[in-house]
């Protein structure tokens, strides 16, 4: 089958949505299927564009009211979405986030195939995250009904979708790549060495890294063989490294956005393995 494949972020900044995107498109082309993945063109991109990435209009930065920011994609001509449509000629598309402004929801509109949506997150019970979800609610009616087939990753997504249309949910769980996982060899420390706290994922506000490092301070305190990585990106890092200066707190290192392979190497090195909270 021809299979399309649709991010409503930026493909090329990390994160889960993309990164479960990528990984099902390999999954899905080693199962011997013809896949492109549709993504907005991040404003600024230079460059050769990816083979089997199709730039679908282009993407604006959002910062939204719970401390996170994304690249969502803009609007597009009418006639782009359906220019694309007609000369690829999938056989299936596979939205993922449909609810984001607003690409997915114009694919939607004009796709002649069978149409999958997977939801992935739900926004935190606050007064921002109540406002953001009405606001999905009114945008998304538009969009149901146009959709063969719902999954969700978790249970608190999929209920959101199920009290809202009625309809039946297939919870898939994110998946893990066992094989980049089975790379990892137990390490044996040596006399001296320190025990190793990693933190990997976007350097924004609502991922909670200003608790793990006032958390870690108090552990210093009292441990002198500790040390804290924190490896990624995001507009608070700079923030978070003020934080680790003025108070002074030893044997923190920021790494910035690291490779695939470099993880791995870290979480061999790794004693404890932070990862960020994800709501829903």
């Amino acid at each position: 089958m021809k299979i399309g494949l649709v991010c409503p972020y930026d493909l090329f900044r990390g994160g889960g949505v993309q990164e479960h995107v990528l990984a099902q498109a390999d999954e899905l082309r080693r199962r011997g299927h013809t896949v492109k993945i549709m993504t907005p063109k991040v404003f600024g991109y230079e460059g050769r564009k990816p083979k089997n990435i199709i730039f679908v209009g282009n993407s604006a930065k959002v910062r939204t009211p719970i401390k996170t920011s994304h690249e969502w994609g803009a609007i597009i001509k009418r006639d782009g979405v359906e220019d694309i449509l007609a000369r690829e000629k999938f056989d299936v598309i596979h939205i993922h986030e449909p609810e984001v402004p607003i690409i997915g929801a114009q694919i939607v509109a004009y796709a002649t195939c069978p149409i999958v949506a997977t939801f992935h997150a739900l926004f935190p019970d606050t007064v921002a995250g109540r406002t953001i979800e009405a606001i999905r609610v009114m945008y998304s009616r538009a969009v149901y009904d146009h959709l063969t087939e719902i999954t969700s990753v978790t249970n608190d997504a999929a209920n959101f979708v199920r009290e809202r249309t009625g309809r039946k949910v297939n919870i898939i769980p994110n998946g893990i790549d066992l094989k980049k996982f089975s790379q990892a060899e137990a390490h044996e420390k040596m006399p001296g060495d320190l025990k190793t706290i990693l933190y990997v994922g976007r350097l924004e506000k609502r991922k909670g890294v200003k608790y793990l490092i006032k958390a870690y301070e108090k552990l210093a305190q009292q441990h002198s063989d500790v040390q804290l990585i924190i490896a990624g990106n995001g507009e608070e890092r700079e923030k978070l490294e003020d934080i680790v200066s003025f108070r002074d707190i030893p044997r923190v290192s920021f790494l910035g956005f690291v490779s695939e392979a470099k993880k791995i190497q870290l979480l061999n090195k790794a004693d404890l393995f932070c990862a960020p909270a994800l709501y829903g």
